[in-house]
């Protein structure tokens, strides 16, 4: 299966108090964010003075130096570039109530939170709800909730454990227009757990290049609920500023050492999605379904369609009628 693990979470709840305090302890950098609070003349190095855009905190951390990022709850309407890398983006633990980056209302079609390649070395989301903001447009990738993107995996490998990034307690409502919530390019190493993913045209996009396309992931205890065209779909680049094609009998792509646990689909009022699950791509390498729930059936009335060698386990309702393998 994957070699996916993630040495700077442990078996400690990532975004918890006893991970920052943990993490904090080992001399990981600590900022502060605020948006009622803080302000952007602050150091943001202590609750005293946080800084009010998360944008701000990352521009004052230092590359490659584990960086932790506690935010107030309230809705934050910037867009996030994240351009360092050990970033760690936490909803701060000790505050109850929600925490949300929404985008801003800028005139540019773009992700809410950009991770970059070669800043994808060690982040990590956690606690955290978000939207999308800045011009409307007509392809789900060009402004999805969060994008993920990562270099050749022979630089990845070669870094060893800090590659490794994580996403957990995350929770994305669309807004308006298309919008896939997670477009992960490339998007090697990583886990996502505990995440739900709503009302939006793709829950979670899957892309990039031949040589380059999502491997070695783990999605545990994931939620989609009343999204429109897929709920998981490999997708082509879409250059041209249209719909990304949802890749049937795929050209591009080849899944390695993918295992989705606990997957939950919960459509359940409106439009049904046309497929819960498209994942038609080249080749599949130990990719695993494990325990996926389905609420009803879909628009054409297929649950699943996967590539050849994508194997299902354990599934609800009983008997997968309407899935269909390539």
């Amino acid at each position: 299966m994957a070699k996916v693990q993630f040495p700077i979470g442990g078996n400690i709840s990532v975004g918890s108090h006893d991970w920052v305090a943990s993490v904090t302890g080992q001399g990981a950098d600590l900022y502060f964010v605020s948006k009622d609070r803080g302000s952007n003349d602050n150091d943001g190095k202590s609750r005293d003075v946080p800084v009010r855009t998360w944008q701000k905190a990352i521009d004052l951390a230092t590359d490659n130096r584990l960086t932790v990022i506690l935010g107030e709850p309230g809705t934050y309407a910037e867009n996030v570039n994240v351009n360092k890398r050990r970033i760690a983006m936490i909803g701060d633990p000790r505050h109850p109530g929600i925490t949300s980056i929404d985008g801003d209302s800028g005139t540019t079609a773009r992700a809410t939170v950009y991770v970059g390649s070669g800043f994808l070395n060690g982040f990590i989301m956690a606690n955290l709800s978000g939207g999308t903001g800045g011009a409307t447009s007509a392809s789900e990738v060009a402004r999805p909730f969060l994008h993920l993107v990562t270099d050749d995996i022979a630089n990845q490998t070669a870094e060893n454990s800090d590659y490794y990034w994580q996403l957990e307690n995350i929770h994305v409502v669309a807004g308006t227009g298309p919008i896939a919530a997670l477009y992960l390019e490339g998007a090697q190493m990583g886990i996502i757990r505990q995440a739900t993913f709503a009302g939006c045209d793709i829950g979670i996009a899957l892309g990039g290049s031949l040589q380059n396309f999502p491997a070695d992931l783990l999605f545990d205890d994931v939620v989609f609920y009343n999204n429109v065209r897929a709920d998981v779909a490999s997708v082509s680049s879409n250059a041209v500023g249209g719909h990304p094609t949802i890749l049937t009998l795929a050209t591009l792509g080849s899944l390695e050492g993918v295992l989705f646990n606990q997957f939950k689909f919960l459509d359940v009022g409106g439009t049904p999605v046309t497929n819960y699950v498209n994942l038609e791509v080249t080749t599949a390498t130990n990719v695993v379904f494990s325990d996926a729930r389905f609420a009803r059936d879909v628009a054409d009335g297929t649950l699943m369609q996967l590539g050849a060698n994508i194997v299902v386990l354990g599934h609800s309702p009983a008997g997968l009628e309407s899935f269909t393998a390539a």
